[in-house]
């Protein structure tokens, strides 16, 4: 079990997440999380498109397997390490 972390709801109703939480998940700006109620808690997830669902966009407009890979690699933050 991991070590819950804290933070404070604000009179908007807005949570920050913690700076360690955005670089372990690689959540940036303008990412969008879904919020999922589990019993008497909540749960907030990375909401990531569907990586079958992307490359069938792709392969719709462009065949090329490498583009689609590439553009799942920039939507994710993988292609920074």
């Amino acid at each position: 079990m991991t070590t819950p972390i804290r933070g404070t709801l604000s009179s908007k109703g807005q949570v920050t997440i913690p700076a360690r939480l955005l670089r372990e998940l690689r959540l940036k700006p303008g990412d969008k999380v879904t919020f999922e109620v589990e019993g008497a808690g909540l749960r907030v997830l990375p909401s990531r498109p569907d990586i079958l669902s992307t490359i069938d966009q792709f392969a719709y407009h462009d065949p090329t397997m490498p583009d689609a890979v590439a553009h799942v690699r920039r939507e994710r933050g993988w292609d920074e390490e």
